[in-house]
């Protein structure tokens, strides 16, 4: 669940596997705040998800994970909040998206027996700090640095932010 910023109400949320013609339908560009999803779809082991509300064709944030079975983990390529749900946005509608998108990656992970491992690079100076505090553990330096959650930061993590488990939309 994401949280109103001001209602302060629980949303229920569900997630749906996107293709590259919804980088059209919902403006995935940078020039509308967003990554340049278009290049996520070109690269073949990427699987993007996005995240909605409930009963809504209301885009809140992208997700591209690919399964490292080599690593037994789930690699996060690419996540991304809508600009509107961003901490730095004005009118910040949501918060809780960015837990919310990895929390989907960790369920992925148990579902292929990988016990909630995923990996991650931080895309920007402040996310390392942010990851360390959810449990990850810097599996590497340089830039940008790589991340892991092993199981037990996982489990926190979904019983905190996801417990009911993934819901996924209707259409």
């Amino acid at each position: 669940m994401i949280t109103d910023i001001i209602l302060g109400d629980k949303i229920e949320v569900c997630i749906r596997k996107l293709k590259k013609s919804d980088v059209y339908k919902y403006n995935l560009f940078a020039k509308n705040g967003w990554f340049k999803w278009n290049t996520i779809f070109d690269e073949e082991e990427n699987q993007v998800f996005g995240m909605f509300l409930i009963g809504k064709d209301d885009l809140q944030g992208v997700i591209a994970i690919q399964e490292h079975k080599e690593n037994q983990l789930i690699h996060i390529e690419l996540m991304e909040a809508a600009p509107v749900n961003r901490l730095d946005h004005p009118e910040r509608k949501y918060t809780g998206v960015g837990k919310n998108l990895l929390c989907f990656a960790i369920y992925q992970s148990f579902e292929l027996g990988y016990d909630g491992y995923i990996g991650l690079s931080a895309k920007r100076n402040f996310n390392d700090r942010y990851y360390l505090k959810l449990g990850a553990i810097q599996a590497r330096g340089g830039i940008p640095p790589y991340f892991y959650l092993p199981t037990r930061s996982s489990i926190k993590l979904v019983h905190d932010y996801m417990p009911g488990g993934v819901q996924w939309c209707r259409s």
